[in-house]
């Protein structure tokens, strides 16, 4: 009760040391840096996948490009997508998100099928025709 007594007596300093405060513990996030590169993500500066690319990269120029789809799972009740309670083997309760939803897996499923079928033609400088998918195009460089 003390503080509330205090801070109703004297409400400006303790409202003007409360901001002080917060834009004091704020004032770090001028040193944030976002990173958006997967590679920057998922990789370790330190993993053997990482120090070759860096090698290879730097020795002759960088020959692909990573690319990732990010799903995010939203409640959808009308189309059957929402969260389930969970009894583990400890018999805790537990709420799954709609992330673990068997619907929702399989229409992620069905993306990645027609991503990984993906078609395109492609004219080169001879004027010859080619048709190409991701497998003729990705590159696989952990791929054995």
């Amino acid at each position: 009760t003390w503080w509330g007594t205090f801070a109703a007596i004297y409400p400006l300093p303790v409202i003007f040391l409360s901001i002080v405060f917060a834009a004091g513990l704020s004032s770090g996030i001028v040193y944030l840096q976002v990173t958006t590169d997967p590679i920057e993500l998922w990789a370790s500066p330190t993993s053997r996948s990482r120090v070759e690319k860096d090698f290879f990269d730097s020795t002759f120029r960088p020959f692909y490009r990573t690319s990732q789809v990010i799903i995010h799972a939203k409640e959808m009740p009308e189309h059957g997508i929402t969260g389930f309670p969970f009894t583990d083997h400890l018999r805790n309760d537990l709420e799954f998100g709609p992330v673990f939803n068997k619907k929702f897996l399989k229409e992620v499923l069905k993306l990645q099928k027609r991503i990984e079928e993906l078609m395109f033609t492609f004219t080169e400088s001879d004027g010859n025709k080619y048709t190409y998918n991701l497998t003729s195009v990705c590159s696989k460089p952990l791929y054995p």
